[in-house]
């Protein structure tokens, strides 16, 4: 509850959401639960996650799927300050002035936070009439009392600085209490279940919009920009349990899970994603209900009605007390919020072709348990229709540049593409992001390109380039600059982009112009000035990392401290470690060659002649091992252009994700099967002296989130769900009295109870999850004994059953008598194999 109860504690208003947009971009930034953070001009935060699909799952036509929660709450903006230092204020929002007497307030200044206390004005009770004292007063009655003189509060407070009710985060009962959980809840739930979420076929964008409480102006932009298949709004609703309301008022009950709000005065949800959800609800045993809201809306109306239209439903927390500062919520309706939306996310399968129903209708007749509801949501069924669904596959252009013309990225796009389209049509493909050249993104229309480079046209737009927001600071003083690079951005100008206007640099910023914006903003923030006109601080650059990497970098802020640092370089007193991922193994060593600019097909490369080229060191170091892949740490020696890609190349383990050197000259090009998004190279050390004080400076990074997804994603690949494994003793050539003997001599399992609803058989589960042999996976394996041991094929294998991965129960073995020909698989063990349970 940390995060909704910070969530809760941070005021923002309509129209001044900026202090709870920065605390869950700070949090989803970094926890990296996103591939594209951005902000749009009202000031909704939308996030946006790729579809991650699990192994054997097809993401080729994933639909698009949008979340909205509004961050607003309800609160008050000044609106005059009378001669006695009282402040009038102007709602924004929806209050029932039953709910303000007597209520603390904090006032948000540009100079900070002033407590004070709201009011009606009016005469007190021991002299007031009867009539005043019947009388209820409107909003417009109320004033706030800061204490403070008028000259001391004109200093302070200005018109338009927002206030919102005071009221702390408890838990009381079972329940949680706190002012705006409306919609602090939704905030909160699109978060944790973001966080739960491992696998799913869909792009998901994530928005947190704004000034919903207003009129749901936020939303609308948003919803048109991301331009959604289906949209979910994640909010709160009433929950009327409470005397002097009838039960049939009640809209919902505590307690009895998250609601799926039916229709309210804005919006009817589709009745298909509803019927949908609950069905997931009830296989996973989550909880939830239905509701109906008379009056009232929230954001997902606007994103019913955007464009063409939009499958829209919404989820909503049930609150008592809504819109006062004693607001409560359920703690289970709470966990179930994302608890189902998770589930409803990990189900969503891509987009199907009109032939689709045939998969369906197979998959129906072969499944074993053909008549139960719950078929079409298991792990199985999913699998099975993601491996059978008819797709459109999707197409890509590619074209190498030919001659010299020196033509515009743009005109060749038009004579390349097919049906010659119009220029209008090339610019939406190119602001798109969907041409890359020579492995890079372009949308600069003015591109020109020259002979040789290799233009690549798909139909998935590649993420946007790296920004100053993806640019971190790590170390600043007068003469030293540390940052962390980011993927994808180029550390310094071209000499011949120097001429560029801004707005065109703008598009695809270098770190060398990032980083002294981001040095002046901060100086202006610190020194309390709006004034963005400051002097850009100069940078000299040291040395350079490659565009694909990320990693550690260090700038010169004066000529002096950048030839103190490049002679420690030189001298090999500056230690720079990275980390790379490569596949295969690659014993511990120092690889040492002379580069040349040409080795013979226009790369850079290693050559036999060491009397001339620069002379290149590298040393090499395994951090561990991911199944068939391996991550290592290249310590340089020496700092020259593309070392350890060259190096790991020509090696024959080119890194993962390099599309340039992929093997050594003269042989075919190592395939990548990796699939990582980007060059998987970082520099995590940086370490040298000081240029003016000579005290040691030593900085370490991990890999960027994103890199860290993955690299889990293989380890949890090559170790398996449970997480233990042993390597399976050899099975030699024995007699075939002592065959029936190997299975027994398997390790036993520890805690085998535990891991298998089947329970024990011998020192072994009944149920293996997953089977590992060479290092590799073989994915989607279970073996069931039913009852008897495996039986041998020969000296050295041994038959195991198969079945489909949910098998873990007395649910599936009717299926195993049923079906036995989907057992007809063998499983080779040998002193190689390893098997995970």
């Amino acid at each position: 509850m940390d995060l909704l109860k910070k969530l809760t504690q941070t005021p923002s208003v309509p129209g001044r959401e900026d202090r709870i947009r920065a605390v869950i971009e700070e949090h989803i930034r970094k926890a990296g639960l996103f591939d594209e953070i951005r902000t749009d001009a009202m000031g909704s935060l939308i996030a946006v996650r790729h579809a991650r699909p699990a192994e054997g799952q097809s993401s080729s036509t994933r639909q698009r799927v949008m979340l909205a929660a509004h961050m607003d709450q309800i609160g008050f903006l000044v609106k005059h300050i009378d001669d006695y230092g009282y402040l009038r204020i102007n709602p924004v929002g929806g209050f029932d002035p039953r709910n303000l007497f007597a209520r603390k307030v904090t006032v948000c200044t540009s100079s900070g936070d002033l407590p004070g206390v709201m009011n009606p004005g009016g005469r007190p009770i021991h002299i007031a009439s009867d009539e005043e004292k019947k009388r209820v007063p409107q909003v417009a009655d109320f004033y706030i009392d800061l204490g403070s003189p008028a000259k001391v509060v004109r200093e302070k407070v200005k018109i338009g600085d927002m206030v919102v009710l005071n009221g702390p985060f408890q838990e009381i009962g079972d329940y949680v209490v706190s002012q705006c959980l409306d919609n602090r809840v939704g905030c909160w739930a699109q978060i944790r279940a973001i966080e739960k979420l491992t696998h799913h076929n869909c792009d998901i964008y994530a928005a947190w919009t704004v000034q919903e409480e207003v009129g749901l102006r936020g939303a609308m932009p948003a919803a048109f920009g991301i331009d959604p298949d289906i949209g979910i709004a994640c909010d709160t609703t009433l929950c009327c349990e409470t005397p002097g309301v009838p039960e049939e008022d009640r809209v919902t009950e505590a307690g009895k899970g998250v609601c799926l709000h039916v229709m309210d005065s804005s919006m009817i949800s589709d009745i298909g994603l509803i019927e949908d959800i609950e069905r997931i609800a009830k296989a996973r045993e989550i909880r939830c209900q239905r509701g109906i809201l008379p009056r009232g809306g929230q954001d997902g109306a606007v994103i019913q009605r955007s464009r063409s239209g939009v499958r829209t439903v919404s989820f909503a927390c049930p609150v008592k007390n809504i819109h006062t500062v004693t607001e409560m919520s359920h703690k289970d309706d709470l966990a179930s919020y994302p608890a189902l939306l998770t589930a409803w996310l990990e189900t969503l399968w891509p987009l199907q072709s009109p032939f689709s129903h045939v998969a369906w209708t197979v998959l129906s007749w072969i499944h074993p348990a053909a008549n139960c509801r719950r078929r079409l949501f298991c792990g199985w069924c999913l699998n099975s229709v993601n491996r059978r669904t008819i797709t459109v596959p999707m197409s890509k252009l590619q074209f190498i540049i030919e001659d010299d013309a020196n033509e515009t990225i743009l005109a060749h796009l038009r004579k390349n593409l097919p049906d010659q389209p119009s220029w209008s049509a090339v610019r939406k493909v190119l602001g798109g992001r969907r041409v890359t050249i020579n492995g890079a993104l372009c949308i600069d229309e003015a591109r020109r390109l020259t002979k040789g480079e290799r233009v690549t046209v798909s139909d998935n737009p590649v993420p946007p380039p790296p920004t100053d927001k993806d640019v971190v600071v790590r170390y600043v003083d007068a003469d030293v600059i540390i940052v962390e690079k980011p993927s994808g951005m180029t550390t310094l100008r071209r000499k011949s982009e120097m001429s560029w206007p801004m707005s065109r640099r703008l598009q695809q910023p270098t770190l060398d112009e990032c980083v002294p914006r981001m040095i002046r903003e901060h100086a202006a923030k610190r020194n309390k000035s709006r004034r963005v006109h400051q002097r850009v601080p100069r940078l000299f650059s040291v040395h350079r990392i490659d565009r694909d990497s990320s990693g550690l970098l260090v700038f010169a802020r004066n000529e002096e401290a950048q030839k103190a640092i490049i002679q420690q370089f030189a001298d090999h007193k500056a230690v720079r470690k990275y980390f790379a991922l490569i596949p295969g193994r690659l014993p511990d060593q120092t690889i040492s060659t002379h580069f040349i600019r040409d080795r013979g097909d226009g790369l850079r490369g290693s050559t036999a002649d060491t009397t001339v080229g620069q002379h290149a060191v590298t040393h090499v170091r395994t951090l561990r091992t991911m199944g068939d892949y391996s991550e290592l740490e290249c310590r340089l020696e020496t700092g020259r252009t593309n070392q350890i890609r060259i190096h790991l190349a020509e090696l024959g383990h080119p890194i993962c994700g390099d599309i340039k050197y992929r093997g050594p000259l003269g042989q075919p090009e190592i395939p990548d099967e990796s699939r990582v998004h980007r060059l998987a190279l970082h520099a995590a050390e940086l370490r040298f002296d000081h240029p003016t004080t000579g005290k040691e400076i030593h900085f370490e990074t991990p890999w960027p989130p994103n890199m860290q997804r993955f690299l889990n994603r293989l380890t949890a690949q090559s170790l398996g769900p449970k997480g233990q494994s042993w390597n399976v003793p050899e099975v030699r050539s024995r007699p075939a009295e002592s065959r029936e003997k190997t299975i027994r001599e398997l390790p036993r399992v520890p805690n085998a109870r535990s891991m298998s609803a089947a329970g024990p058989v011998r020192g072994l589960a009944k149920t293996a999850s997953v089977v590992v042999r060479d290092g590799r996976q073989l994915r989607n394996i279970s073996a069931h004994w039913n009852r008897r041991r495996p039986r041998p094929l020969s000296n050295d294998s041994i038959w195991l059953p198969i079945l489909p991965p949910p098998f873990r129960s007395s649910y599936w073995r009717p299926a195993f008598r049923r079906w036995p020909c989907i057992a007809s698989r063998s499983i080779v063990l040998n002193e190689q194999s390893t098997v995970i349970w």
